[in-house]
């Protein structure tokens, strides 16, 4: 488990699965650090187009985000190789890469705060 800091200090804990690590992309859950289980929908990141795509709710149950470097959303998704080669699972730079992709999405422009339900 790791915590992303958002822009407005609000931490998103995200939790790993990591099967063959790091030859096999990991697969991020958005979690509850705290409660020990997924974050609830109503705490989960807002914003205007990148943000609301990568932390889609509904994409496999909210089981992974919607991102290229994850194990779970890249299947399926051959043509990310060629459109997003800079998101797409790199082994050598491993867990990193992942959290950088998160924590930029989480402070850019397009991230407008904690989800209000």
């Amino acid at each position: 488990m790791f915590c992303v800091q958002a822009a407005d200090s609000v931490e998103y804990g995200i939790r790993f699965e990591c099967r063959d690590y790091p030859r096999t992309p990991v697969t991020g859950q958005l979690w509850d650090i705290e409660a020990n289980a997924p974050l609830s929908a109503d705490r989960w990141p807002t914003g205007t187009s990148r943000v609301p795509l990568a932390f889609n709710r509904g994409w496999k149950g909210g089981a992974c985000l919607y991102l290229p470097c994850d194990r779970q959303s890249i299947e399926g998704h051959a043509n990310w190789y060629q459109e997003h080669p800079s998101l797409v699972w790199d082994p050598a730079l491993g867990i990193v890469h992942y959290l950088r992709i998160v924590y930029d999405l989480l402070n850019s422009g397009d991230y407008g705060g904690r989800r209000v339900t």
